[in-house]
């Protein structure tokens, strides 16, 4: 975990979480942690770390195995993904949503590589009925 002590980023301590705390952070209603950082007054150039100092901090939280990112407007009434299987099949799937923010989702790996995500409007979707996929259309600009 990275730590910063101005906006500028400037001076940058490392530290790891220690534990979350078990209250809310009153204005914003955050979570809280605790954050350890070695030798916090000292340092190279920049800024000592004070205790009661606001920072900004990126936590390196790893990855999720066979999980994938997918647009938030994909999802289907009731969390639900339209995907063209493997036979031109429309199937219609329940995943497991894992993460979510304003602009995607991340789910566990719901769609196989011979298989492709709908994302756009079906006039009557049933399962099983047979699609007619389009290539996928990019625009570049010249």
């Amino acid at each position: 975990m990275r730590v910063a002590t101005s906006n500028r980023g400037d001076t940058v301590h490392d530290g790891k979480v220690v534990r979350l705390l078990g209250d809310l952070e009153e204005g914003g209603r955050l979570a809280r942690i605790l954050v350890e950082v070695a030798n916090p007054l000292e340092s190279t150039k920049g800024q000592p770390l004070l205790l009661g100092s606001y920072v900004r901090v990126d936590i390196d939280a790893g990855t999720i195995p066979n999980a994938i990112e997918i647009p938030r407007y994909a999802l289907r009434e009731g969390d639900r993904l339209w995907v063209v299987d493997s036979n031109n099949k429309l199937a219609i799937r329940d995943p497991e949503i894992l993460w979510r923010n304003e602009q995607s989702v991340l789910t566990t790996k719901v769609i196989a590589e011979d298989e492709s995500l709908i994302v756009s409007d079906l006039l009557s979707p049933l399962p099983g009925m047979d699609l007619a996929p389009q290539p996928a259309t990019t625009t570049t600009d010249r």
